[in-house]
């Protein structure tokens, strides 16, 4: 579904602006498949990982799999399921939903013993805007350096016969949500991979969903260049079988 005012034409270029992913000449890996995968740096190793929204797919735990072993700590929550879809073989599932007030004591749980770079990753379908406040902002940058989302209800257009989750329509009509959590987290975060979600309906080129990985400014953030090429590229895959991947290139 592509929804389109001529009247408006670049109705979300504000968006765009803060979605323009920038270079920094680090190699591109996708860890998991489908659905369930997210692009970090290739020669990411011995890596923190609290990931949050796991559901009930195996395919939807792709990401957490393929670091399973190889990672230093995997701490994964989800408040809708009693436990992982597939077993883990170093990951600790909690079942619980991430709020306002509870990363703070998640973080503590393991950053006694980081031994290497820190993700954090978040599909919580919609709640990630109101979960930014100010406090966790400050932990987001002082204790992750990279931080792979997907955001959610970006474009305020509805297809027609969709029933959406109370969060998600909350976003859809409260637009600065999503402009207000993008312009925070860019001061301490850039955008260095996005893709976006072809299962979401889009407002001509830009997608109602996007999966996007941040580099933390302080370790990644030198000699930064605007990115070349456009979206997707060779390692990524559709989320959805049913039509091809949308192609991002506003920032060309």
């Amino acid at each position: 579904m592509i929804f389109f005012d001529e009247n408006n034409p670049n109705k979300y270029r504000e968006l765009k602006k803060l979605l323009v992913p920038k270079d920094c000449n680090l190699e591109f890996k996708r860890f998991g498949s489908k659905d369930g995968s997210y692009v970090l740096p290739a020669n990411i190793q011995n890596a923190n990982i609290l990931s949050y929204g796991i559901g009930s797919d195996p395919n939807g735990v792709s990401f957490e799999k393929s670091l399973d072993k190889d990672c230093n700590i995997l701490h994964m929550y989800d408040g809708s399921i009693d436990s992982p879809p597939i077993k883990f073989d170093h990951g600790v599932f909690y079942k619980e939903y991430l709020t306002e007030s509870n990363f703070k004591d998640h973080i503590n749980k393991y950053t006694d013993t980081f031994s290497g770079p820190s993700i954090l990753k978040m599909d919580i379908e919609g709640n990630e805007y109101d979960w930014l406040t100010k406090k966790n902002e400050e932990l987001l940058y002082y204790n992750f350096d990279i931080f792979a989302v997907e955001l959610h209800s970006l474009i305020q257009e509805i297809p027609d016969g969709w029933v959406l989750e109370p969060q998600l329509l909350d976003t859809k009509q409260n637009p600065n949500k999503p402009l207000s959590f993008l312009k925070r987290l860019n001061e301490h975060f850039f955008p260095w991979h996005i893709h976006g979600n072809n299962h979401s309906p889009r407002y001509v080129d830009f997608p109602d969903s996007l999966e996007v990985t941040f580099l933390n400014r302080a370790i990644y953030g030198k000699n930064l260049k605007k990115r070349k090429e456009k979206f997707p590229l060779d390692i990524d895959e559709p989320n959805f079988d049913g039509r091809p991947d949308y192609v991002l290139d506003w920032w060309l």
